[in-house]
């Protein structure tokens, strides 16, 4: 949504105003940037059917006021991202990202992508690298002969698991040559630029040494990508850099995130030498989770980080962060904005002009992609008085088969007049109009709305089905813990739980291989599910994983087990059906449950039981302390549950 200009207090930039894209289900906003024209472009990702594992990548267009000018989507069936976006000279957008192949797309079960399109987003053509495994791309950047640097990671190439990736294109996205990096296990490059001496820097993430442990990984390259020096930094759990920039001393300031096993982790930004060796290194953040995603030099030669911060104990209450420093990394300011829902997190920053930045992320329990401008107190001030529209709407439904009948509600503000382009090539005027959908296809509608001030958009997604589509049925995964504590395990295509009584929710991304471990990590921490594991038996791709924190009983069980019920929720893996013991084996999930709660409670942590409701009627399962006691394997299905206290 727009959000008027404010009067402020102090130094520290406010937001001017944000706006929101997406469906009903996940969409994320991973990268930002001005345009020639002072507008913006926000590059990301949309999931147009869970059912059908299908999300497109997608670019929007905003004029200077943060209004949607144009948007447009690319790819085909099948999960496919955009992470990055650069605008060329003469106005052409480039963008990089993952494309998972279905049919003739590509080369491998997921390709590292780079698109190009003109001044209007109208693609004009794209390229794909990669072999026959999964292969993806994280970042671009323009060089100084006109042509591209990749990074990101592949699968197909390389020693390890998977390998840091550097691609160089001319301008015509033709390859030129490409480096992997890595050792035994699993590497991934998520930010490269140009070095001042002509080479290239990549931040990322290494496990090579110890399987279970993420180091913090910085690369250094010269001008044909081969290898200076690596260095790795962090402790015995998950740390990764996910942003380097290089200070006038060529020196390196890198930005990420440290962590231990469980609830605690800090945004970490760390100082080398121009040969990469640590000479400072800094925490940011609280008691709980915190994490920067972005880093960016600024005029005044110190740095602008974004990420994620989670203020209080609450586990589902996240906030967008934003934070100030100089070139020794003291702090000069911060500021968090809410978002929606009580989650939001930045994905990427960049500075416009002295203390004005824009921002891309997502907001929202289902989470939507978000786009955020803001200013210093002085600008915001001139138009403090100003009345802006806000556009907002509902449907009654978002999904169906043909022909779907859909009803639009607007719950705009300050809004005089609204006009509907309901993505078929009809509009209206009205301000609660009706519109059926007589062909399948996903749709994109846009309300905006104005008043004598401003105009503000909203997007969202209708997916109207042929009669002989379908999601599946659902084999349910609700399920819940006695003594405290809940977990669950399901499979489907989509959830059937109704929306009224979904809490939070929050979606995690994986590949599925045929022999393979797969892991499903919800990093955001929004519900008390800390990740899924299972042994694969059958290859599936890229695969969404949901997991549903409930507000009660799931209405898919007759009741609840004995003893005291912690929480209740539900697991989604992939399409209907897929997972069943046909498909999978071993699976493990890992939990959290409150000290605070147990302590209330007066519960015993070694009493505490999974319980998994199935054909009608509820099992229970011991779990484990995590790294206190040896797992236990329950057999049909096998179960493991691992819990540890936040």
């Amino acid at each position: 949504m727009l959000v008027g200009n404010i009067s402020l207090a102090g130094a520290v930039p406010q937001e001017e105003w944000s706006a929101i894209y997406g469906g009903m289900e996940y969409d994320n906003g991973y990268y930002a940037q001005e345009t020639q024209d002072g507008g913006y472009v926000l590059a990301g990702e949309t999931l147009v059917d869970y059912g059908e594992e299908d999300s497109a990548a997608f670019l929007v267009k905003l004029n200077s006021d943060g209004v949607e000018e144009w948007n447009r989507t690319f790819g085909g069936p099948g999960l496919d991202s955009v992470y990055s976006v650069k605008q060329s000279e003469d106005g052409e957008y480039l963008l990089a990202g993952s494309l998972e192949s279905r049919g003739d797309l590509g080369a491998g079960l997921s390709d590292a992508w780079l698109i190009k399109t003109d001044s209007n987003g109208t693609e004009e053509w794209n390229k794909t690298f990669g072999g026959a495994d999964y292969d993806s791309l994280h970042c671009i950047q323009k060089t100084e002969d006109g042509g591209y640097i990749l990074a990101g990671g592949t699968s197909s190439f390389g020693a390890g698991f998977s390998d840091a990736w550097l691609i160089k294109t001319d301008s015509e996205g033709t390859e030129e040559w490409n480096r992997t990096f890595g050792g035994n296990s699993s590497g991934y490059a998520f930010f490269v630029n140009k070095s001042s001496d002509g080479g290239y820097i990549m931040a990322g993430y290494n496990n090579s040494s110890d399987p279970y442990s993420y180091d913090a990984w910085l690369i250094k390259t010269d001008s044909k990508g081969n290898e200076e020096w690596n260095k790795t930094f962090g402790g015995t759990y998950f740390d990764c850099a996910y942003a380097v920039q290089e200070l006038e001393s060529r020196e390196y300031v890198i930005a990420g995130v440290v962590s231990d096993f469980g609830a605690k982790s800090d945004a970490w930004l760390i100082k080398t030498d121009s040969n990469g060796t640590e000479e400072w290194n800094k925490t940011f953040g609280g008691p709980n989770r915190d994490r920067f995603n972005s880093a960016q030099r600024t005029g005044d030669g110190g740095l602008i980080l974004a990420g994620q911060t989670r203020l209080t104990s609450n586990p589902n209450d996240y906030e967008a962060w934003l934070i100030k420093t100089d070139s020794n990394g003291n702090e000069e300011w911060n500021n968090t904005f809410e978002g929606e829902s009580q989650y939001a997190n930045f994905n990427s920053v960049q500075e416009i002009s002295d203390g004005e930045y824009v921002l891309a992320g997502e907001t929202g329990s289902g989470t939507d992609a978000w786009i955020v401008k803001v200013s210093p107190e002085n600008q915001l001030e001139e138009d403090s008085k100003v009345i802006l529209p806000v556009a907002n709407f509902s449907a009654n439904v978002t999904s169906g088969y043909a022909p779907l009948a859909v009803k639009f509600n607007d719950s705009s503000e300050n809004a005089t007049g609204w006009n509907w382009d309901f993505g078929d090539g009809i509009n209206s005027t009205e301000q609660n109009p009706a519109h059926t959908y007589f062909s399948a296809g996903n749709y994109f509608v846009i309300l905006t709305g104005n008043n004598a001030n401003r105009t503000d958009s909203k997007t969202a997604a209708i997916n109207v089905l042929t009669p002989s589509d379908s999601n599946g049925g659902s084999n349910s995964g609700s399920s819940h813990t006695s003594s405290g504590s809940s977990s669950g395990s399901g499979g489907a295509g989509g959830s059937p739980e109704p929306a009224r009584n979904v809490e939070v929710k929050e979606l995690s991304q994986a590949f599925i291989t045929n022999g393979k471990l797969v892991k499903f990590d919800f990093a955001k921490n929004a519900t008390c599910v800390v990740y899924v594991n299972f042994d694969s038996k059958k290859t599936a791709g890229k695969t969404t994983a949901i997991a549903e924190q409930l507000k009660g009983k799931s209405t898919l069980v007759s009741g609840l087990p004995s003893g005291e019920v912690y929480k209740s929720f539900n697991v989604w893996v992939g399409n209907s059906g897929f997972a069943t013991s046909k498909n999978i084996e071993n699976p493990v999930f890992c939990f959290k449950v409150e000290r605070a709660w147990v302590k209330d409670k007066n519960v015993n942590p070694e009493s505490i039981t999974l319980n998994r409701y199935s054909n009608q009627k509820w099992e229970q399962f011991p779990v484990n302390l995590s790294g206190k006691t040896t797992s236990t394997c329950i057999s049909q299905p096998k179960l493991q549950g691992f819990l540890h206290l936040q």
